[in-house]
């Protein structure tokens, strides 16, 4: 049996006035799914985005050996869902990769898929959905924990999805129901676990440091450059942290001796 994974599909959302690089932002989908990104790199200063998500219609399967046009095989759908007999389209072969279309019948997918629509062995595969945790592991869909936010805090969440071959997961947050997506293992503890205090704030927690500050020509008015880093340390008797930038470097991006006026959270969601 083929075991199948979502597909992707790509949605272009608008980003709302002030929101920051860096910041965790709450989107509702056309199918009123609420899903959690990142806003990257550079692109608050522009008015949408594009976000990749799973798809909840359509799965994408390799085709397995041995089977060619016209034959059928039974493929799995993601944690088990339901299992669909499928006939393998003309012109493809065992180890190209089809997408399987799916009819929603009550919220869930039908018994029988509706189209196939194949890809050419030479394209590549779309990347899966909420990742499948590996054999052995420790995380199920169900179990609930702790998930680590990009602003470094966490939030209880359950699982929903185990992507067998990524071995990462989707989780539902307790508040407000909303779904993050692409969730590594390193990222959720148990609901017990909290951070560890590090001045006014916590080790890990995700802010923005103070790298760079001059004064503007001719106007004297004084500006700095923000960027994001993670809290890896605290300093009583100085009352100074240690920070590691994102972004890295030759001596891995740590600025040690930060006050806290050279600090401040990012924005949460």
């Amino acid at each position: 049996m083929a075991v199948a994974s979502a597909a992707m599909e790509v949605f272009e959302v608008p980003l709302a006035a002030g929101t920051r690089d860096g910041e965790e932002i709450t989107i509702t989908l056309p199918d009123n799914r609420l899903v959690i990104v990142t806003v990257p790199p550079g692109q608050s200063a522009q008015p949408t985005m594009l976000i990749e998500v799973p798809s909840t219609h359509k799965l994408v399967v390799t085709v397995p050996v041995g089977i060619s046009a016209g034959q059928t095989f039974l493929i799995e759908a993601p944690n088990n869902a339901a299992i669909f007999s499928v006939e393998c389209p003309e012109g493809v072969g065992d180890g190209d990769t089809i997408d399987v279309e799916l009819q929603a019948a009550g919220g869930a997918f039908a018994e029988q898929p509706e189209t196939l629509t194949a890809k050419g062995g030479d394209e590549e595969a779309p990347s899966s959905a909420a990742a499948p945790a590996a054999t052995g592991a420790t995380h199920s869909v169900g179990q609930r924990f702790k998930v680590l936010r990009t602003n470094g805090s966490w939030t209880p969440a359950t699982i929903v999805e185990a992507d067998e071959c990524s071995g990462m997961f989707t989780v539902r947050l307790d508040q407000g129901g909303a779904l993050k997506y692409f969730v590594e293992a390193s990222d959720l503890a148990s609901l017990d676990h909290e951070p560890t205090a590090a001045g006014e704030h916590y080790e890990g927690r995700r802010v923005q440091v103070c790298v760079d500050g001059q004064e503007k020509p001719l106007r004297g008015e004084s500006w700095h450059v923000w960027e994001g880093a993670v809290i890896r340390g605290y300093d009583a008797d100085t009352g100074t942290y240690t920070c590691e930038l994102d972004r890295g470097g030759a001596d891995g991006g740590t600025r040690h001796g930060l006050r806290a006026t050279d600090i401040r959270v990012r924005q949460r969601v």
